[in-house]
């Protein structure tokens, strides 16, 4: 079930651009794998997987832009709307400007 929930097992050369936020940022992660005993919903919404999604979508020729949520400047992010849960502060959608 896990394997066919995340984003990463459905990628495919026709999807459109997309644009990834995320809790951290790629400055605060240091590269290393996670810890063994990190929660599965931290390593679902760490910057982390966010940069492999990045790498496989630009493996397929396709854009994918990636901002912690400190960088980005999308209102509805840096305006605190997803405060209540911000350890899933991702947002998903097509790409700014096509």
């Amino acid at each position: 079930m896990a394997y066919e929930a995340t984003a990463l097992n459905h990628i495919s050369s026709d999807d459109p651009p997309v644009f990834l936020i995320h809790p951290e940022s790629l400055s605060e992660w240091d590269g290393r794998p996670l810890p063994a005993d990190t929660a599965q919903s931290k390593y679902a919404h760490h910057i982390a997987l966010g940069n492999y999604f990045k790498d496989r979508y630009e493996n397929l020729g396709l854009r994918c832009a990636l901002e912690g949520i400190k960088e980005t400047t999308v209102p509805e992010q840096k305006s605190g709307s997803r405060s209540d849960r911000p350890e899933q502060a991702v947002l998903l959608m097509p790409a700014r400007g096509g």
